[in-house]
């Protein structure tokens, strides 16, 4: 899968559950092509999520890349890595857990 493919697929999510809960949008039929891709898609995926940086919220809100859609799928396709570490005190804080996410994908391609 090419980054047009995953941003599109991100498009297509972000869309049709922004206004659903979590729980209720993993067998997005986009969700399960994104996750079945797999890992050769996590870089795409983290630059999604940096694109995501300061269009998350009112009139600068991007509807076509919700961060907690590349998040999620960062965490189902590294079953949980890219959380390890994550200190507790900031669950629900979309910052902080972006901030986490992308330095531990940048920790890992500089391996």
């Amino acid at each position: 899968m090419n980054k047009e493919e995953v941003a599109e697929l991100i498009k297509q999510y972000s869309r049709d559950t922004m206004f659903l809960s979590s729980s209720a949008v993993e067998d997005h039929p986009a969700y399960v092509q994104l996750k079945t891709a797999g890992h050769e898609i996590i870089p795409f995926l983290l630059e999604r999520l940096a694109d995501s940086i300061g269009h998350d919220r009112g009139d600068t809100f991007d509807m076509d890349n919700s961060p907690r859609a590349s998040m999620a799928l960062l965490c189902d396709i590294t079953n949980g890595e890219c959380l390890v570490g994550f200190q507790h005190e900031y669950a629900g804080m979309l910052d902080k857990l972006r901030a986490h996410i992308l330095q531990w994908g940048k920790s890992k391609s500089a391996k």
